[in-house]
């Protein structure tokens, strides 16, 4: 965008009169543009590399992940971390964040966790503490099986529940009644 003439005047267009010999230079400066870079989840992770460029620039935004997370993607779905961006105009990235302990499918001993109806069924945990969560991490049961090879634990809601045996994560589905 134009910025001034040589001798400081800032009038575009410009009227001068000729009375003469004159030299006018104007003088040009790149737009600039915003980037903004947020985290979807501040708890999961931050974002670093926004701020104010000139047009062309190119820079690197970046999401780091707490522990227990990992980055998945930008909100275009782009998954380089870090990223290389040309700005070109004003622009939002947010990067999703995803947890990174695997609960699906977990193998531990003989133990066996699974559902049924309204019940979530825990074979072969004896002398292991089993504790089971609501998908926003709110404990609903918590207990030390000792000498029992079986533990129904009814749960009063379909949806989706973290059971927790010993150290081991198990996702469970409950359909409900």
């Amino acid at each position: 965008h134009f910025t001034s003439w040589n001798d400081g005047n800032t009038d575009n267009p410009r009227v001068i009169t000729v009375t003469g010999n004159a030299t006018y230079t104007a003088s040009f400066a790149a737009n600039q543009y915003t980037v903004t870079v947020n985290s979807s989840d501040p708890a999961m992770g931050f974002v670093a590399g926004g701020g104010t460029f000139d047009y062309g620039t190119t820079i690197t935004i970046s999401a780091t992940a707490y522990q227990g997370y990992e980055f998945a993607q930008w909100n275009d779905g782009n998954t380089d971390n870090p990223r290389t961006i040309t700005v070109v105009g004003d622009v939002t990235y947010t990067a999703s964040f995803q947890s990174s302990i695997g609960i699906a499918d977990v193998e531990m001993a003989n133990v066996k966790v699974y559902s049924f109806g309204s019940d979530i069924h825990i074979q072969n945990a004896e002398n292991f503490s089993v504790e089971v969560y609501d998908m926003v991490g709110k404990l609903l049961y918590s207990e030390a099986i000792n000498n029992q090879s079986d533990k129904i634990i009814t749960i009063h809601a379909q949806g989706v529940y973290l059971v927790k045996i010993g150290d081991r994560l198990f996702k469970k589905v409950v359909i409900g009644k």
